[in-house]
């Protein structure tokens, strides 16, 4: 049966499950015919059994208002720890690779003390000025 206007529509709704019914009663603004479906829902329920009905749509929307607004709330909490979390991250990864460039690329002061430092070694004899006059000659080309 082709459901594409009012009469086979209205017959159709004529014979299906209450069940069913509800269903498009719920989702009315999805339906082709939705002005059949309401006159369908009220002729086939009485009133006692509407409100039942009525009040289970209303309470089903009252649980999801609620669960919307929890889930904002849990939201709106985890969007504040990502943003804690991540300035917390940035700051360490900042300081990291600040003290990984200082290693690597060292300014010119902490050369001139590592200069010093070798110079304090080859005077305790601890190193030769063959290797003294090496690295510091690296270090200058730093500089």
């Amino acid at each position: 049966m082709s459901l594409k206007n009012n009469k086979n529509f209205n017959e159709y709704l004529i014979n299906i499950s209450d069940d069913v019914l509800l269903s498009y009663y719920e989702d009315v603004e999805l339906t082709h015919f939705p002005l059949l479906v309401l006159e369908e829902f009220e002729r086939r329920f009485t009133p006692k059994k509407k409100r039942k009905i009525l009040d289970g749509l209303r309470n089903k929307v009252k649980s999801i208002s609620i669960r919307e607004y929890e889930l904002t709330k849990v939201a709106k909490k985890s969007s504040d720890i990502g943003r804690k979390l991540g300035s917390d991250a940035t700051k360490k990864l900042t300081k990291s690779l600040e003290e990984a460039a200082m290693r690597f690329n060292p300014t010119p002061k902490v050369n001139l003390e590592l200069i010093e430092k070798l110079g304090q070694l080859r005077d305790t004899d601890l190193i030769t000025s063959r290797e003294f006059q090496k690295k510091k000659k690296e270090l200058l080309k730093r500089i």
